[in-house]
């Protein structure tokens, strides 16, 4: 998973695509660390996106980085209940975290661990 989270990083922003009761739904990020082979986002429960992963956890991720290569990645989004260490880290690596939230502590943030099955860069 290495490979993915370096290619999201040089790209900067990535797209997360969820389904919105049937029909796509996407949106812009760059907030993620990771978590051995896990990606870890971190999303507010006042959000849309945390609605449309509590009720169908499957994702796309896809991103273009400058060189006009892209990434699509496929996966799942579970949620991560106990996860104040994955908080603090995210909340102290990420300055769009440090902005949108109070603290790790915030109860608006919520972490979702990405489970990624399948992905393709291409050229």
């Amino acid at each position: 998973m290495n490979e993915v989270f370096a290619f999201l990083k040089e790209c900067g922003a990535f797209f997360i695509i969820t389904d919105n009761n049937g029909a796509p739904a996407g949106r812009p990020f760059n907030s993620m660390i990771a978590d051995g082979n896990d990606l870890i986002i971190g999303v507010s429960n006042a959000k849309d996106i945390y609605r449309q992963l509590k009720a169908n956890s499957r994702i796309q991720i896809v991103s273009l980085n400058a060189g006009n290569k892209w990434i699509r990645a496929n996966g799942f989004a579970l949620e991560e209940y106990d996860s104040y260490d994955l908080k603090e880290r995210l909340y102290n690596e990420d300055n769009y975290v440090k902005t949108h939230f109070a603290s790790p502590n915030d109860e608006r943030l919520c972490i979702f661990r990405v489970d990624v099955l399948d992905y393709h860069i291409y050229e």
